[in-house]
């Protein structure tokens, strides 16, 4: 089968959309479809490097953090997939890639499937300071997206959910973000963990809370400063790997709570060097509810790294309380868990162990058979 894949966002950036596009890419691949991506390019040349094309643009951040836009039509880029023919094409963002990808499934009759991977009204304060403005903006965009497409995909059942009460007719199918699980799985050798730890200047004998992810306000680490400060900090370190432009007022609140002995700021990881991050860790924390797809927490998961996060329908399916991780839905639930923990009440081996065989079913292969299947049933009616 032939699979056009287009997406807004794509190497070298790096965040949750792109790992999905990245990984899906790989597994079709791997299946022996014939997989091409659009996407666009970080300046406002267009060029084709092997089998990606990336359309000229120019930043649009009014709309999100990294957001750009294609202003021109780019005529010759879409007359070369015309001729190539895609069987099938999968939408990941709502923007200017997203128009390229319905402009093809109209002109080819082939079917559009669209992955909704992003929760806008977690981001409305980003293009709206009307809060209610914009989630009206964010219910009547959604609707119209549906319209476009044959199908929908949604990493989890809150998403399906929340896509269901903005009144969306079209089909929607969930399927969870598949991660090359093997890759975080695989151990490292003590002299590596030990020139990560000496390159970081970790204390020897703390144990180690990690988040992975954007710095932003909508991930909610503010939270979980507040609870640390609560806990024994002669024993842990929260390491914190990633970016963002919420990073500065993070390292401030860090100071007023008199905590930033025992907090590390790791910045930007390679997506290379990630899977050591993982290794250090004794836990992976979060306390975000703004996830669609949880993808850092697969990948602790498959680590082998136990969970400990906020309460959030995100969750279902990958956080199994009191065995691969625990839930808190406030202070003093994190508080004793972490206490547990540090006091040796927690069978943490065994939380490990579950870690990884519960990490299983989100590998690539599966995650690119189960939306494979899609193209084929919606193949079928055209």
């Amino acid at each position: 089968m032939k699979i056009l894949i287009t997406t807004d966002m794509y190497e070298p950036e790096i965040n949750g959309v792109v790992t999905s596009v990245i990984n899906l890419k790989n597994g079709l691949t791997q299946l022996g479809h014939d997989v091409k991506i659009l996407t666009l390019s970080q300046s406002i040349h267009t060029y084709t490097e092997e089998e990606v094309t990336k359309l000229g643009s120019l930043p649009f951040k009014i709309v999100y953090p990294g957001a750009r836009v294609s202003v021109t039509p780019h005529k010759s880029v879409m007359a070369e997939l015309e001729e190539w023919k895609p069987d099938v094409i999968h939408s990941q963002c709502e923007f200017t890639t997203f128009i390229a990808a319905r402009k093809l499934s109209k002109s080819l009759n082939v079917p559009l499937i669209h992955t909704y991977h992003t929760v806008y009204e977690d981001y409305t304060h980003y293009f709206s300071l009307n809060k209610n403005f914009g989630r009206s903006a964010v219910h009547h965009f959604s609707k119209w997206i549906s319209k476009k497409c044959d199908c929908i995909i949604t990493p989890t059942e809150k998403v399906r959910r929340l896509l269901y009460s903005y009144n969306v007719k079209c089909p929607i199918e969930v399927v969870p973000t598949g991660i090359e699980t093997a890759n975080f799985a695989k151990e490292i050798s003590a002299e590596k963990k030990r020139e990560l730890s000496e390159k970081l200047s970790i204390p020897e004998g703390k144990k180690i809370a990690l988040f992975v992810g954007r710095l932003a306000k909508e991930k909610n680490l503010s939270e979980i400063l507040e609870h640390w400060k609560k806990i024994d900090l002669n024993r842990w370190l929260l390491l914190i790997a990633g970016g963002g432009p919420y990073k500065d007022e993070l390292i401030r609140q860090c100071h007023a709570l008199g905590i930033e002995d025992s907090v590390l700021f790791a910045g930007m990881i390679p997506r290379e060097e990630i899977t050591g991050y993982y290794k250090l860790a004794d836990l992976f924390v979060s306390a975000s509810t703004s996830e669609t797809q949880g993808l850092t927490y697969i990948e602790a998961l498959a680590g082998g790294v136990p969970l400990l996060c906020k309460k959030d329908d995100c969750l279902d399916g990958i956080l199994e309380d009191g065995k691969n991780g625990f839930s808190f839905t406030n202070q003093e639930d994190f508080v004793n868990i972490m206490n547990d923990i540090s006091n040796g009440k927690t069978d943490m081996a065994l939380l490990k162990e579950n870690a990884l065989s519960s990490s299983e079913k989100f590998d690539t292969s599966a995650f690119a058979k189960k939306v494979a299947a899609i193209y084929s049933k919606f193949s079928g009616c055209y």
